[in-house]
């Protein structure tokens, strides 16, 4: 299983790296990003693109993902300037059709790996069609905008019901690497992430991004947290169908109670 941190501080992430982080976020999407969400409880990063560099030259062996803005009149210099500055993965948000996902791959032009970030409607309602599009090497599923756009009251609510079901079986068939949403440490976060991660992994989930829950500022806890998270998605791997199925139903009761928490 494969952890990200969002991190523009080379310092500390030196220190994610050496706790086993597998790779370091930097977040340069901010387009539409405050009207979309600046009204929740989410993260929105202030990180820009002189912070690439700097990270990339402090990392050993942990790669480096920048996610972009989505499209616009200054994508192509923005795509070059990450590649530029060291970017081993560049991630596209908030794409609609297989037309802007076919621009940005062609900007991409294989020099790095191609991340899409799938977190609208639009996009899951023509992943037949955007699977069918070559250059793809991983898709990483949004929860946080998708959950916003379906008019759900929770973010986790995108574990109910067949909607992530469907997704993920057509990527894990079109052979692309898939992950989903965040994680919190596994005893952590309003539903726990060992909850979380039993059902991702059923999804084929292959890739989280490690949630604010994780104890950021003690490198002693996160690394143990991180040990932890680790250990336990390598039991989840070889879960029997019946285990994961009662994981999925444990789940289910959670986000059910936290929705009449939240009424």
């Amino acid at each position: 299983m494969e952890l990200m941190v969002i991190e523009n501080n080379p310092v500390k992430a030196i220190q994610y790296e050496e706790c086993g982080v597998d790779r370091i976020f930097i977040d340069l999407e901010i387009l539409g990003k405050e009207e979309r969400q600046g009204h929740l409880n989410t993260v929105i990063s202030r990180h820009s693109m002189s912070d690439v560099a700097p990270v990339k030259l402090v990392l050993k062996k942990t790669q480096l993902l920048v996610r972009v803005n989505p499209m616009n009149p200054n994508s192509k210099k923005e795509i070059d300037d990450a590649i530029i500055f060291g970017a081993d993965v560049l991630m596209l948000p908030m794409f609609k059709t297989k037309e802007e996902v076919q621009l940005f791959i062609k900007l991409v032009n294989k020099k790095v790996k191609v991340n899409l970030l799938l977190e609208t409607p639009e996009a899951a309602m023509i992943i037949d069609d955007i699977l069918k599009i070559p250059g793809i090497d991983e898709i990483h599923i949004g929860l946080n905008d998708l959950f916003i756009a379906l008019g759900l009251e929770l973010m986790m609510e995108m574990y109910l019901g067949s909607f992530l079901e469907n997704l993920t079986s057509k990527i894990r068939k079109a052979n692309i690497s898939l992950g989903i949403g965040g994680i919190a440490p596994l005893d952590g976060g309003v539903v726990s992430g060992k909850l979380i991660a039993g059902e991702a992994i059923r999804l084929g989930c292959e890739r989280f991004i490690l949630s604010r829950a994780f104890p950021k500022n003690d490198f002693i806890s996160f690394h143990l947290n991180i040990l932890n998270l680790k250990k336990y998605c390598d039991v989840v791997k070889s879960w029997t169908p019946l285990e994961f199925e009662t994981n999925r139903q444990v789940l289910k009761i959670e986000i059910l109670k936290n929705k009449r928490l939240n009424l």
